[in-house]
């Protein structure tokens, strides 16, 4: 397909499925024969694109190494029924809405390229994707425009890095999945050394097999996060370089970065017999840069995990003044399976001072260490399912809503522009916040 024709802010040029309006099917496009690309954008604004399937009608695998030639695409004559991109983009692709799309089973992205405007992201899901879901960086190191932006609401990233089998015969059809130590990739998101804005309401990031969610390399940008979860990923699970301002509110992580070591329900067996590098990077859960000129907000969020640390705090450039409020936060570790250590909190890259404007209201259980302070709590925060831990499986159905004898209730403070807990239940006004990304409903 030609790169799409730009239309205009009143009239964009629209690319939708035939059932758009309800979307209760999706149209399928499906590329073959060595496709680069199912649909450029490259250089096109003003585009709507909606209720479309995009993907392939092949199992051959392009990514990784190690594998059998019988599992390999043929790229020559005879060429291999495949596609390896959903879509493209480039730094001059702008006011695009993306809605109601299933973009899966390419050998090599499921979104690539940077961004030059807004991107509208409502309801789209990247999955079994080869290389990786959605990566900003096409090869060449083209960075983003400057005002670039991302508003997602229901994005889902999941199982990058892994070959989707066709015909599709099991729930999660990874026929095999690859990492770093075998020519894979496998972020979820990822970029380039790039300005990216970044809202994202409602998302989720599990089961890549390498980051979940990476900006580490965005700098000098904004960063909103909300009622968002990350779990399964065999790297961080949320990764932010040095930026203007994160909001991070709500959101569900489980640093569970070994689970696609072990069988996986639904998944075809040995799925996994080509993965190696498991808690990449010290198997750190979130992982953050700061700079004098950012503020980060950490309020109201759930965490559960193993991992040498569960959040790693960098320095970038000058890092004198506090800049990090961390609130109302729930942290629960487990022992690592590597070490049988319960985690660190935190660790300080170059940190020089104290990096905390406000460290309070915060419940730590089984945690290597107890941060100080009168409303710093280190006590079982009686969640609805808190797992024995019995193998990689265990956190699969971690519940963090509040029991009603839970010491999360009510010992929180209010939140800085939050008017709902994670479920979307309206918080109370005034008095009774808890902590957590879940507030108490009987």
């Amino acid at each position: 397909m030609p790169p799409v024709p730009s239309g205009t802010a009143d009239h964009p040029t629209r690319l939708l499925g035939e059932n758009y309006a309800s979307c209760n099917k999706k149209t399928q496009l499906f590329g073959g024969y060595g496709l680069d690309a199912i649909i450029v954008l490259g250089g096109s604004q003003h585009v709507d694109i909606e209720c479309l399937e995009l993907t392939d009608h092949g199992q051959c695998t392009r990514a990784g190494a190690g594998y059998p030639a019988s599992e390999g695409c043929s790229s020559s004559y005879p060429l291999s029924d495949y596609a390896s991109i959903g879509i493209v983009t480039s730094n001059k692709t702008a006011d695009v809405t993306l809605r109601n799309l299933d973009i899966h089973g390419l050998t090599s992205r499921g979104i690539l390229g940077a961004i030059g405007g807004v991107f509208t992201v409502d309801h789209v899901r990247l999955g079994f994707n080869g290389m990786a879901g959605w990566d900003f960086d096409d090869g060449n190191g083209t960075a983003s425009s400057p005002d670039a932006t991302v508003n997602a609401s229901y994005l889902t990233v999941e199982w990058s890095g892994c070959n989707e089998e066709y015909p599709i015969s099991h729930s999660t059809p990874a026929f095999s999945c690859f990492d770093q130590n075998d020519a894979g990739y496998g972020d979820g998101v990822g970029t380039s050394d790039t300005p990216l804005n970044f809202t994202c309401d409602h998302c989720v990031f599990r089961y890549n097999t390498q980051d979940g969610f990476d900006l580490l390399h965005t700098s000098g940008s904004l960063i909103s996060i909300k009622n968002s979860s990350s779990y399964g990923n065999m790297g961080q699970q949320w990764k932010f370089g040095a930026m203007k301002g994160v909001v991070f509110q709500n959101n569900l992580t489980v640093n569970n970065c070994s689970r696609m070591s072990a069988p996986f329900p639904g998944a075809p067996e040995g799925y996994h017999r080509y993965l190696s590098l498991f808690c990449r990077a010290a198997g750190e859960g979130i992982a953050f840069r700061i700079t004098d000129s950012g503020t980060y907000l950490f309020q109201n969020n759930s965490f559960a995990g193993y991992g040498t640390t569960s959040y790693d705090i960098s320095c970038w450039i000058s890092c004198k003044k506090a800049t990090v409020t961390y609130q109302n936060n729930l942290n629960i570790g487990y022992k690592n399976p590597a070490d049988r250590e319960v985690p660190a909190v935190f660790y300080f890259d170059n940190v020089p001072g104290n990096p905390f404007v406000t460290q309070d209201h915060n419940i730590y259980y089984n945690m290597r260490s107890c941060p100080s302070g009168s409303t710093q709590h280190c006590s079982d925060p009686k969640i609805v399912r808190m797992p024995v831990w019995n193998g990689e499986a265990s956190l699969d159905d971690i519940d963090f809503h509040l029991t009603a004898s839970s010491p999360a209730r009510g010992g929180g403070v209010a939140p800085r522009q939050l008017p709902t807990d994670h479920d979307g239940v309206p918080l109370p006004a005034g008095a009774g916040y808890d902590i957590g990304a879940f507030h108490f409903h009987p």
